[in-house]
């Protein structure tokens, strides 16, 4: 039997542009209390926060942090291709949502576990460096993660770690992946390395966020490539995935879990 470790590298990203909101009812409110930490106003979030582009203000729940997240495909996107083939259904990796068949069986419920309502925005909802509320209320940032389709290179996602508010550059990707399970499980059928693709993808999107969201994992580790537990923790922050390859057929170990300690380093300012 063959036993790899495959490593998830993590070391963010923008590009974004912006036009005026509308929601006014948000844009009269001052910046005084934010009770959740999360970089909006209590009186916006129930007003309304002006979410660039968006016709309404958006409501929110101020107890409760609030994260906007960009998830940009790639223009010719292999992530949009084999989850949603007929263009449909964007590629959402927050909801939740179970792989189960030969090779993998994993559960997700996206960033729910780590205390979080998540937004998902385009690029056209923020301006060029991220930022949320067209009133200038707040100066919150969203995140921005990317699918990229380019085949140079070993890493398979990096990110910058910190805040939203920290440096871009949140980057998965697709291709790579696909190529190391195509390669790696040959005696697994299409369909098989497809549900494994979706797997690897959507704990990658996780995981790579998670170094965004306050800096998860909260503690360097030079052992494990930085802020990472170590691989077989268990943990979506462990430092890599792995499988085991008999004649070519793959099963893959995906965690889906969040250590107990990561809801406690969320940090969103």
């Amino acid at each position: 039997m063959k036993k790899t470790w495959l490593a998830v590298l993590t070391v963010g990203a923008a590009i974004a542009f912006a036009s005026a909101a509308d929601a006014q009812t948000s844009c009269q409110r001052n910046f005084l209390v934010d009770a959740d930490g999360d970089g909006f106003d209590d009186s916006q979030e129930i007003a309304g926060i002006a979410v660039i582009a968006s016709p309404t203000g958006l409501v929110t729940d101020p107890a409760r942090k609030d994260v906007f997240i960009v998830v940009a495909m790639a223009s010719n996107s292999l992530v949009q291709q084999i989850f949603s083939p007929d263009g449909t259904t964007p590629f959402n990796p927050f909801t939740p949502v179970t792989y189960f068949g030969s090779g993998v069986n994993v559960s997700f419920n996206g960033l729910a576990p780590l205390g979080l309502n998540v937004h998902m925005l385009s690029d056209l909802n923020t301006t060029a460096d991220r930022i949320v509320d067209g009133c200038g209320i707040s100066t919150q940032k969203a995140i921005r993660i990317a699918e990229s389709t380019d085949t140079n290179g070993t890493i398979l996602g990096n990110c910058q770690w910190g805040t939203p508010n920290g440096l871009d550059g949140c980057v998965v990707y697709s291709q790579r992946i696909k190529s190391f399970i195509d390669t790696n499980c040959p005696g697994n059928t299409e369909p098989e390395r497809q549900l494994m693709f979706k797997a690897y993808i959507t704990q990658s999107f996780l995981h790579e966020m998670g170094h965004s969201l306050g800096g998860l994992a909260s503690q360097y580790n030079s052992r494990t490539g930085g802020y990472h537990y170590k691989s077989g923790s268990g943990f979506v922050m462990d430092q890599s995935v792995s499988y085991s390859a008999r004649s070519g057929k793959c099963t893959w170990t995906i965690s889906s879990t969040w250590n107990q300690t990561d809801p406690l380093s969320v940090r969103l300012k």
